[in-house]
């Protein structure tokens, strides 16, 4: 089916403040328009730049009545028909409103489905968008770092496979003794380098720190 994009396109240029941006898209429906009918926005570049971000939409409604019409324009969230039994009577027509968003371009597509027939109106839905991220994110190293483990453990070895295993330390690089825990496990060199067995099974091998005497150990299976 042929995507209908022409009746509905952005109002302006976002506005764009920090990690924040909004702007307006507008639906100009000319003629009669089923119910079920959809339409999409072309992308909209939010001007955050690549990256993580959320939206938020809404309606702009300034023909609604509320025991008398709106003296100004009201904004609706989420779903109009909830107001249904109140006093408020929107001046819109009836809509679902649906987004995807493409962080690595920062851009998000916006669709319409009109819920009800609409005859010529025209529809305004107002939108904001924040940056949850204002970088890829990229974990410093805390200060005084304590942790000490294995840190590339395979999933498995083949028998007289050998295989480099390396660890993460504290903070001021102290020296590491690494020894195979269960006889016959095979053999490891004084920087890692492992070798397999010639038998299969599963082997412990540990490093220790040799200041503290800190331990870490892995669990490496031979088949």
């Amino acid at each position: 089916m042929e995507e209908r994009m022409s009746a509905l396109w952005s109002c302006g240029t976002p506005e764009v403040r920090g990690s924040r941006a909004w702007g307006e898209i507008c639906l100009k429906l000319e003629g009669i328009e089923p119910a079920g009918r959809c339409f999409y926005t072309e992308p909209i570049r939010t001007g955050l730049g690549p990256g993580l971000f959320c939206l938020t939409f809404a309606l702009a409604d300034a023909d609604g009545y509320d025991g008398g019409l709106l003296p100004a324009e009201r904004l609706l969230f989420g779903d109009p028909g909830v107001f249904a039994q109140s006093s408020y009577v929107p001046g819109i027509p009836a809509v679902r409103l649906g987004a995807y968003a493409e962080p690595s371009e920062g851009t998000f597509r916006l669709g319409v489905m009109l819920l009800d027939r609409a005859v010529r109106c025209r529809l305004r839905i107002r939108w904001w968008a924040e940056k949850t991220e204002a970088e890829p994110a990229v974990k410093a190293p805390a200060e005084g770092v304590n942790e000490f483990y294995i840190s590339n453990a395979p999933k498995s070895l083949k028998t007289g496979q050998k295989y480099q295993l390396s660890c993460v330390r504290p903070e001021g690089a102290q020296k590491v003794r690494w020894e195979v825990l269960t006889e016959g496990g095979g053999e490891i060199t004084s920087y890692g380098m492992y070798t397999a067995p010639a038998e299969r099974g599963i082997y412990q091998v540990q490093a220790v720190l040799e200041k503290t005497q800190q331990t870490a150990s892995v669990y490496l299976m031979v088949r």
